[in-house]
């Protein structure tokens, strides 16, 4: 029976599988620290003026302004 070998190049010193796992790492490095931005500008804007009892300044900076019948489809379709 005939064995059969594959030649693994090796591009800037790294093979497939050690280049595929840091692609896979990087990218989920660079998503989870985007979650987290979000996260905190969610709380900074929304979360914290809600905390500390300033209610009127968190409402006035939510583009949100719920279903208002008189601006017709355009309301509709934000909500």
């Amino acid at each position: 029976m005939e064995q059969l070998t594959v030649n693994q190049k090796n591009i800037w010193g790294m093979s497939a599988d050690s280049a595929l796992k840091k692609a896979v790492t990087s990218w989920v490095s660079i998503v989870l620290v985007g979650q987290w931005a979000f996260a905190v500008y969610i709380l900074s804007l929304y979360a914290i003026p809600l905390l500390i009892g300033a209610v009127h300044q968190a409402d006035e900076i939510s583009p949100a302004r719920g279903f208002d019948t008189s601006a017709g489809f355009d309301s509709i379709m934000f909500f």
